[in-house]
């Protein structure tokens, strides 16, 4: 499943995404990355302990110059920002997820 903070709409029609969260419990990797300019950014990249149908707490906060995000109480990553934090204006989740608090 995915967790997006967009510009503009909340869709991939080309505009930026801030920050795009991917949880792959295919590859067992939680991936982070930016849609900025008409382009993909570097993804990074951290091991996934969780297995589908887990229930998970996921947090984004952001701060002036980055997001923090924690699942279950616990910081898995601090993502400095690669487009500025006033250009969210959407949130989107996708994928098979199951969720009981926005």
């Amino acid at each position: 499943f995915t967790i997006s903070l967009h510009s503009n709409s909340a869709d991939f029609s080309g505009n930026d995404v801030p920050l795009h969260i991917s949880v792959r419990f295919d590859e067992g990797k939680i991936v982070f990355n930016t849609f900025a300019k008409g382009e993909w950014q570097k993804e990074e990249r951290k091991s996934n302990p969780y297995k589908k149908g887990d229930p998970i707490d996921i947090r984004v906060r952001a701060h002036d110059n980055r997001f923090t995000i924690t699942a279950d109480q616990k910081e898995i990553k601090e993502y400095e920002h690669r487009v500025p934090l006033s250009s969210v204006s959407h949130f989107s989740i996708d994928g098979d997820i199951f969720g009981k608090k926005i």
